[in-house]
């Protein structure tokens, strides 16, 4: 019997298709990468998280360019691989999502942690918004200091 489609996979179980994708990367990276252009969110949330669990840097940009998607699971996949996949030339991104959205910011300021090696910092969606601009700013500052932005 051959292998399900990236499609049927996700349709008859989101977790079982990331599972299954990522532990087979070679075979279905075409197919994940087609699923990052899907209509369904469902898709493409699955496509980054099995991007992610298999750790394919190489599919880096293609996923950069959900960080803006108009659902909320695939930014959140996308905050998450980044956390796991991020490189110092994604910073500004991540920053400008940050100070212009509130959601994902404890998730993206991990991934700048991640990033960066720095342990302070992690910004909370349910922060005052004057401490969430006093870690923003902080962010700024330690990563001018540090040569990132």
């Amino acid at each position: 019997m051959g292998h399900k489609t990236f499609e049927q996979l996700v349709k008859k179980s989101w977790s079982g298709a990331v599972s299954t994708a990522s532990g087979n990367l070679e075979y279905y990276r075409p197919q994940i990468l087609e699923a990052l252009a899907s209509d369904i969110p469902d898709e493409r949330s699955a496509a980054v998280a099995a991007l992610r669990e298999g750790n394919d840097a190489e599919s880096h940009d293609d996923v950069m360019k959900l960080l803006k998607d108009p659902d909320y699971m695939v930014r959140m996949e996308v905050a998450e691989y980044l956390a796991d996949l991020g490189t110092p030339r994604d910073i500004p991104k991540i920053l400008g999502r940050i100070e212009q959205h509130t959601d994902l910011r404890f998730l993206l300021s991990r991934a700048l942690q991640s990033i960066t090696g720095r342990e302070e910092g992690l910004i909370d969606e349910e922060d005052e918004p004057e401490d969430a601009e006093r870690a923003i700013g902080e962010w700024k500052q330690y990563l001018g200091e540090n040569g990132y932005l």
